[in-house]
């Protein structure tokens, strides 16, 4: 899909700066941002940055770094941001914002309708 690229630490990076950029996450590291959103990741895609943000850490272990599969980080590089490329952060918010609106509007009517059933009952309406 892409070029193939095995500086690991350099893909959690560009990974780290598309998590904060399309959601908003914040943190130190990638790991840090996975932490803090991981609702807001599909499971594949959290599974996929993990992979990369386990890479990262064993590309500094020449002993350890032959236990990294090129293919599989590659393939997960491109899964990670190909999801990320296809969120929209206005639309999210959009979605954010109508989803509490309904969900207080909804709230206000079911209290009105308690309220009003109650007061019939009791003979004040």
């Amino acid at each position: 899909m892409g070029q193939v690229m095995t500086d690991y630490s350099q893909m959690a990076d560009r990974l780290a700066e598309a998590l904060a950029s399309k959601l908003r996450l914040k943190g130190a590291s990638l790991g840090e941002k996975l932490r803090r959103g991981q609702r807001l990741l599909p499971r594949k895609v959290r599974e996929a940055a993990a992979l990369i943000d386990r890479a990262a850490a064993l590309e500094g272990h020449p002993k350890l770094a032959v236990q990294i599969d090129d293919a599989k980080v590659q393939a997960a590089y491109d899964l990670c941001m190909k999801h990320l490329k296809a969120v929209n952060p206005w639309e999210k918010r959009k979605d954010l914002l109508i989803s509490t609106g309904l969900a207080v509007v909804g709230a206000l009517v079911v209290t009105a309708l308690v309220t009003g059933s109650l007061l019939g009952w009791r003979g004040f309406l």
